[in-house]
C-alpha cells in the first residue's frame, strides 16, 4: 500500500504466490500509528496468540514488487546463503533448491518447457471430458 488510503492497495504473497484478499474496510482514515504492538496470526488483544501460526519472516517493501520478483523471494535470498556458505542445511538440501531456483529463474529452456505444461493440461482436459482417453 503506498499512501493511497485504500486497503485493497495491500498485496499479500505467501511463499511467492500472490494471494487474494477480501477487504473489509478499504476507506482508510486518519494514521495508522496505535499503541498495540504489530503482530501477526491473531486479532489484539488474544488470550492464545499464533496458536496454530508459523512464520519465517515478513517483508514490507516501499515500491511495489513485480509478480516476478515476488515468487523468486522464497529461493532467491535461500541460494544467496548457499552461494555464500551460510546455510546450515545439508548439502542435498542446498543443491536442490538451488536447482529449483535456476531451473525455475535462470534456465531458458526449462521455462519454455514450463510453459507449455499448462496449454498440453488443458488440451488434455478437452480431450477426456468425455471420458478416459483410450490408447
Amino acid at each position: 500500500m503506498t499512501g493511497s488510503g485504500k486497503a485493497a492497495g495491500v498485496i499479500l504473497h505467501i511463499d511467492g504466490h500472490r494471494q487474494e484478499l477480501v477487504v473489509v474496510k478499504d476507506a482508510l482514515q486518519g494514521t495508522t500509528r496505535t499503541s498495540a504492538p504489530l503482530e501477526f496470526g491473531r486479532l489484539y488483544p488474544d488470550a492464545n496468540p499464533l496458536r496454530q501460526s508459523a512464520f519465517q519472516d515478513f517483508r514490507f517493501y516501499l515500491r511495489k514488487l513485480s509478480e516476478e520478483e515476488a515468487a523468486r523471494l522464497p529461493v532467491e535470498d535461500y541460494v544467496a546463503e548457499v552461494v555464500q556458505n551460510r546455510s546450515r542445511r545439508g548439502p542435498k538440501t542446498n543443491f536442490i533448491r538451488s536447482a529449483i531456483f535456476y531451473f525455475a529463474q535462470r534456465d531458458e529452456a526449462s521455462r519454455q518447457l514450463k510453459a507449455q505444461i499448462s496449454p498440453l493440461n488443458e488440451e488434455l482436459d478437452r480431450l477426456s471430458k468425455d471420458g478416459a482417453i483410450a490408447w
